[in-house]
């Protein structure tokens, strides 16, 4: 699916933003990518009446469905004393279509292998997920040569969760679902692109300019 405009109510989705610094506000060290907010103990909705844990592992399950069998290369190490420290991993999506690359990352705290590391998508418990497109992947993966791999769509009922627009500006528009503990950011790349005010988990990571964070 190309960018949602805001007439494509029903396949709305969003972008992302650093949470709160441990200390005090500062620049984002990794550009546009968006850190993570702390875990906390227990999350009760409705729908889902389980410890973070579990929950968190069901969303990580719903998005490793989407893409199965993807290995994730680790390309940066991500240390900052009020941030923490991040393996960051990416993997680059295969298109049938002439375009921008499209490529997976996965913020994975307190990580400490090695730059290269390869991981299958489901065995990395990341904190931040994002689906992007870059023009330049040379850059983007440090000089690594990935190879593409192809998405699979499956049913998986936690994707289709709705999620609504919270706060809009200039460089994101912002996500909440009544019964997740996630963060939703959709990132406009040029000053044409608009969002629904509402959509689905899965509909959002269908853009390309998305960043999902686990709270």
């Amino acid at each position: 699916m190309s960018k949602m405009k805001a007439s494509m109510i029903d396949d709305s989705v969003i972008t992302g933003e650093l949470p709160p610094p441990r200390k005090q506000q500062r620049p984002n060290p990794s550009g546009m990518y968006q850190q993570p907010q702390p875990q906390r103990n227990t999350y009760t909705t409705p729908q889902f009446n389980v410890g973070y844990g579990s929950i968190h592992s069901t969303i990580r399950k719903g998005i490793s469905d989407l893409f199965p069998n993807f290995y994730m290369t680790k390309t940066q190490q991500y240390n900052d004393p009020n941030y923490g420290v991040y393996g960051i991993y990416k993997a680059r999506v295969g298109s049938l279509t002439i375009g921008p690359t499209k490529y997976l990352v996965a913020f994975v705290n307190n990580d400490q292998l090695p730059i290269g590391s390869q991981k299958l998508l489901n065995s990395l418990g990341w904190t931040n997920f994002q689906t992007r497109e870059t023009d330049n992947p040379q850059k983007e993966f440090g000089g690594m040569q990935l190879q593409e791999q192809f998405s699979e769509m499956k049913d998986n009922p936690i994707l289709m969760e709705r999620i609504q627009l919270q706060k809009e500006s200039k460089y994101s528009y912002v996500y909440r679902s009544d019964n997740l503990p996630i963060k939703i950011e959709l990132m406009p790349t040029s000053e044409d692109d608009q969002f629904a005010p509402e959509g689905t988990i899965a509909s959002a990571l269908s853009l390309f300019t998305t960043s999902l964070t686990l709270e």
